[in-house]
């Protein structure tokens, strides 16, 4: 009876022990999910200034936030660049020597060109632009997202290219954005005068006012114009998202570049939820999950380094 009793004993013992174990390990397991999601996240920081230029030549140079340091770069890049080709304003010169300025993941950057017109890149975005226009015309072309403070110049119109049309601008402010891994490129005007025309110049001439943003399909060709809130469209320049009516996978897109991360939706239905919000452009990462979490009733999760979007 007591080996009986013994026995029982152990093989309950045994039962708890390793009871015991189990839910240690468990929680052991957890608490080193939650470093390695902690861990990750912290390195996750928002974008910065910075871009690559790179001249007609192939000569690159990398700019940062320190204007010193980028008008020391830039000298250095003017010694050796466009050799051979006349560098004066007005240039009448055949070819024109095209600079490409490309902003990468968590970068923006600021131009000044030369006829004074201000150009704010967005994350991965770039602008292809000459050192000097020619006394004719002024031609940019642009990917990703923009905005342009473009200088009157009644003798010289400036044109900017994007995805298969034509802005024709008539010296004023607008925003456009058309990456390459979107359907549709949005050209909002803020202020002044534009119009957009098919670049083989085939189609009608379609014109803006402010307060409105033609959207183009790339998939047809074709462009719609409707009435939009500016300040939402030109928030990304003032330091802040603004999100009205955006679904998450277009969100997602925006703070992927600006953050730098990768991500995926648990299913179709995440991705297509649409949320309405503000988050600060500068907030730590963190910050901002807790935000889309907190508004969007979703959850955020991280597995090997990738951010997973799922329902709560």
């Amino acid at each position: 009876m007591a080996k009986n009793v013994a026995a029982v004993a152990v093989v309950v013992l045994v039962g708890v022990l390793s009871y015991c174990l189990y839910f240690s390990n468990q929680r052991y397991e957890a608490l080193l999910a939650k470093q390695e999601t902690e861990q990750y996240l912290s390195s996750i920081h928002h974008g910065q200034t910075k871009a690559t230029l790179t001249t007609d030549t192939g000569k690159k140079v990398v700019l940062g936030d320190s204007p010193e340091s980028n008008e020391k770069a830039m000298k250095s890049l003017n010694k050796v660049k466009n050799a051979g080709v006349a560098k004066t304003q007005n240039n009448n010169a055949d070819r024109i020597a095209l600079s490409n300025l490309e902003t990468p993941r968590g970068g923006e950057f600021h131009i000044i060109l030369e006829d004074s017109t201000e150009v704010w890149l967005n994350a991965e975005s770039s602008l292809k632009y000459p050192e000097y226009f020619n006394k004719h015309v002024r031609e940019v072309a642009v990917t990703g997202e923009a905005y342009f403070k473009v200088s009157k110049d009644a003798s010289r119109p400036f044109y900017v290219n994007s995805a298969g049309h034509k802005i024709k601008v008539y010296g004023t402010e607008f925003n456009i954005s058309s990456y390459d891994d979107e359907e549709f490129v949005y050209t909002t005007l803020v202020s002044g005068s534009i119009s957009l025309q098919p670049q083989n110049n085939s189609g009608t001439e379609l014109f803006l006012t402010p307060g409105h943003q033609a959207v183009y399909a790339r998939t047809d060709s074709t462009t719609s114009i409707k009435s939009i809130k500016t300040d939402i469209v030109t928030s990304w320049k003032e330091g802040m998202f603004v999100f009205e009516d955006k679904t998450l996978d277009q969100i997602m897109k925006q703070l992927g570049r600006w953050y730098d991360f990768s991500y995926r939706f648990s299913d179709d239905k995440v991705a297509n939820t649409v949320f309405m919000g503000r988050i600060p452009r500068y907030g730590k990462f963190g910050d901002v999950l807790e935000i889309l979490e907190k508004s969007g009733n979703i959850k955020l999760e991280v597995n090997k380094k990738q951010i997973i979007i799922s329902h709560k």
